[in-house]
């Protein structure tokens, strides 16, 4: 028999298969009433079972609760979802049936007229991509080139980089303005690390007298960094600002949370103080902890030409990702590409009469 409990933000079911008892948590955003839950655990308990007649929502729902995503995550993946619902709707050709990189392609043009930005797009055709991938291990769809798919072209987003002097700024602000969160941002600035790799970075994760650093909650798998006698300085005085905040724990968090309860710093945190950082220094290019990091990787490949320098200091496993997403062409850069490229025409410069 099927039941229905609330745990917070989300329902905890349980239902038989066999004579045998099976959990699971569904979210409260996905099935709003309990009776909707509870149809779930039904649906789950008599006729479980995918086929090829599955609807794509509800194969689509049921991808998202195996990822397991946060509340964010959700709301973007649900948008998605809807997205693609409506474009399948109607048409003669079936999603769960006939999945191919044409379609995909087709709802990458239509989204497009439709005024949805690249990052949604791309965003969406990575969820849909995931989905195929799924359908397909599990027999639902016959047809799915991994290979083909996995190469699918997207569109690069034209990203407007800080220039160094906005950096040093930045970092000069935080400085001065919020010494609790400079390390973070000047590693971000400096090797361009993804910003949630400190929200969960314990003290003990370095030391001092090997000049190392070791990242565990990295995006791929943990790595160890070299750090310089100028990171350790910087770390240095962290611990000591954090013993002087009475929050210093050598077995603690480098940045505990400031709210009693809660288990790190909020995802978001950082960003509201770059975003402040921007405005008392006026600067209007909309500068994300991301952004660096795509800085980084630029002005490495411009200076090194040497894809394993890069790989070394942002920690990036693929170089294929590295050129794809990460190498953009900067006024600096371009500028030095002409002066290589120019040659002496012998015209002498004069100068252009005015107008009156």
């Amino acid at each position: 028999m099927a039941r229905v409990v609330s745990r917070g933000n989300n329902w905890r079911i349980w239902w038989y298969v066999d004579g045998k008892r099976k959990f699971s948590s569904i979210s409260k955003t996905l099935f709003p009433k309990k009776k909707d839950a509870e149809r779930e655990a039904y649906r789950r308990e008599f006729g479980g079972v995918l086929t090829k007649d599955t609807p794509f929502r509800d194969f689509a729902l049921q991808v998202l609760e195996s990822k397991r995503p946060s509340y964010r995550t959700r709301e973007v993946f649900l948008e998605t979802v809807n997205h693609f619902e409506k474009f399948i709707k109607g048409r003669s050709i079936q999603f769960m049936r006939n999945y191919s990189e044409a379609l995909i392609n087709e709802y990458k043009n239509e989204a497009k007229n439709r005024g949805r930005s690249s990052s949604s797009i791309n965003r969406d055709i990575t969820y849909l991509k995931e989905i195929g991938k799924r359908a397909f291990s599990k027999q639902l769809i016959s047809n799915f080139n991994e290979r083909e798919v996995k190469e699918f072209p997207f569109i690069k987003k034209n990203w407007i980089l800080p220039t160094r002097e906005e950096r040093e700024r930045i970092l000069k602000w935080f400085k001065m303005n919020e010494p609790y969160f400079y390390v973070w941002m000047y590693f971000i600035i400096t090797r361009g690390w993804r910003r949630d790799e400190f929200r969960t970075m314990l003290v003990k994760d370095f030391s001092f007298e090997n000049e190392i650093l070791y990242i565990q909650k990295a995006k791929t798998e943990p790595r160890v960094a070299k750090l310089t006698q100028e990171d350790c300085r910087v770390l240095n005085e962290h611990i000591i600002l954090l013993k002087k905040m009475k929050k210093y724990d050598p077995d603690g968090l480098l940045y505990p949370p400031f709210h009693e309860g809660a288990r790190f710093v909020g995802s978001e945190t950082l960003n509201n103080r770059l975003k402040r950082a921007c405005r008392d220094l006026g600067i209007t290019k909309n500068i994300t902890p991301h952004l660096f990091r795509h800085w980084v990787v630029t002005n490495i490949l411009d200076n090194t030409a040497n894809v394993e320098v890069v790989k070394a200091i942002t920690g990036h496993k693929d170089s294929q990702t590295i050129f794809k997403y990460y190498a953009h062409a900067t006024p600096e850069n371009v500028a030095k590409g002409l002066e290589i490229t120019r040659v002496n025409t012998g015209f002498v410069p004069k100068t252009v009469p005015r107008k009156e």
